[in-house]
């Protein structure tokens, strides 16, 4: 599209990609009938990821003590 810079499409298709993914694993674990251990690890792997993620690209910085604590939380929940 005209005005939308290359790396935007780029963006959205490893968005896609990865949400793609998720939705499939998220299926998956459904599937294998473990609804207590795969709905609590569904929920709380973006916030792990994105603390991951953040952190290798520089930016682990601005992830506070506070908001450490609630990611564990929720991943440990």
């Amino acid at each position: 599209m005209r005005g939308v810079p290359a790396r935007v499409w780029l963006l959205l298709a490893v968005t896609g990609a990865v949400m793609a993914k998720y939705y499939i694993a998220l299926a998956g674990a459904y599937r294998a009938g473990d609804m207590s251990l795969a709905y609590p690890l569904a929920r709380s792997s973006p916030a792990v990821l994105v603390t991951v993620v953040a952190a290798v690209l520089g930016r682990g910085h601005e992830i506070t003590t506070q908001c450490l604590v609630g990611i564990g939380a929720a991943a440990t929940g």
